[in-house]
């Protein structure tokens, strides 16, 4: 209950009004209402710098609060318990900037304290995930024949040892990565072997995420995987000759073709071509069925004619010819026989391909 006290003066009552008496709020009271916005990047890899940003204004309008003080805050991610991290001051237009570098689980927060007829205000709460680093080093071919491959790669910061690290290829049929294989940590370092067929693909490393950190990703890579394969298991056998008798695809294993051929007069051939597309070199070995009447002489060659083997295998023996070729550079790869004889051998013949 309010009383209105008279006070005498002289003959004249004055009264006191009750507007007189109230008190006049304070400037935090009748401070017009602030928001801050606060935006960060999804994640940063350790060790990165990643840039908070945002703007000041006054709520529901515009206007930037220009050169306010604010604090950028920090929690340990999920526990709500912030405190001052760095202090900075807001631009013309109300906006700010914080840099801060990654290194573990953490929620970020801006404050802003208040001021003179701007109301304090907290924008909201962001996590950007602290990823690990995942640095894929090589990989290479380590047996051609079996098609084995070998990648390495470290994880920064160093994870227990055990680790498992993935080596994945990219599918063009999904259109996504696809694991090949798995290897383990030893003092950050991993090493993974997978076998493969002859191919050009990318290959990346990936480490699934452990507390506090995300899964961390490397870089790709592009590797053409060349391995040895049966010449003729991927083309067909483009024979010109008319002295062949028959030529018959002996059962193998997939690294190598074997062709029992029967020629008479062999003076002009077989010639076998060969579609050598991806492929990098070419081994040839000739078996003797039949011990020939006269010499034998073979060529492996291309369309450069100044690229080539040849050697002879000589008469009244079972012999044996080996011979290789460097066709990187050279392609047109054809395998050629003659004598003056009819002729009865195996030809095994070998190519280095990433297909």
């Amino acid at each position: 209950m309010f009383r209105i006290r008279a006070i005498a003066t002289g003959a004249a009552i004055s009264v006191v009004s009750l507007a007189a008496l109230l008190v006049v709020p304070s400037a935090q009271a009748a401070a017009s209402a602030t928001s801050i916005t606060l935006s960060a990047p999804a994640s940063g890899a350790y060790g990165s710098t990643i840039k908070l940003t945002g703007l000041v204004r006054k709520s529901g309008t515009t206007t930037g609060l220009s050169g306010a003080t604010i604090y950028l805050q920090r929690s340990v991610h999920g526990r709500a318990r912030y405190g001052n991290l760095l202090k900075g001051r807001t631009t013309s237009t109300g906006a700010y900037t914080f840099a801060v570098q990654q290194v573990s689980a953490y929620d970020y927060r801006v404050y802003f304290p208040g001021s003179s007829g701007h109301a304090r205000a907290f924008s909201p709460v962001r996590y950007p995930v602290t990823t690990q680093v995942v640095a894929f080093d090589t990989i290479t071919t380590t047996n051609a024949t079996t098609g084995q491959l070998t990648a390495t790669g470290r994880v920064v910061p160093t994870p227990p040892n055990g680790t498992l690290v993935y080596l994945q290829r990219y599918s063009k049929d999904s259109r996504t990565y696809v694991n090949q294989a798995i290897g383990r940590t030893t003092a950050g370092k991993a090493t993974i072997v997978a076998t493969r067929h002859g191919s050009v693909d990318a290959y990346r490393l990936l480490v699934a995420a452990r507390g506090p950190f995300g899964a961390g990703v490397s870089t790709a890579k592009s590797f053409s995987h060349y391995v040895w394969r049966g010449a003729f298991t991927k083309s067909p056998v483009q024979v010109i000759s008319s002295h062949v008798n028959t030529m018959q695809l002996v059962p193998q294993d997939p690294t190598k073709s074997t062709l029992e051929v029967t020629a008479y007069y062999s003076h002009l051939g077989p010639d076998i071509y060969l579609d050598d597309s991806g492929c990098i070199k070419a081994s040839s070995k000739t078996s003797l069925i039949d011990v020939p009447r006269e010499s034998v002489t073979v060529f492996l060659t291309s369309d450069d004619s100044a690229v080539g083997k040849t050697g002879s295998l000589p008469a009244g023996n079972h012999g044996e010819l080996k011979l290789d070729l460097d066709i990187s550079k050279h392609p047109g790869l054809k395998y050629y026989e003659t004598s003056n004889d009819a002729t009865h051998f195996n030809l095994e013949l070998q190519l280095l391909c990433n297909n």
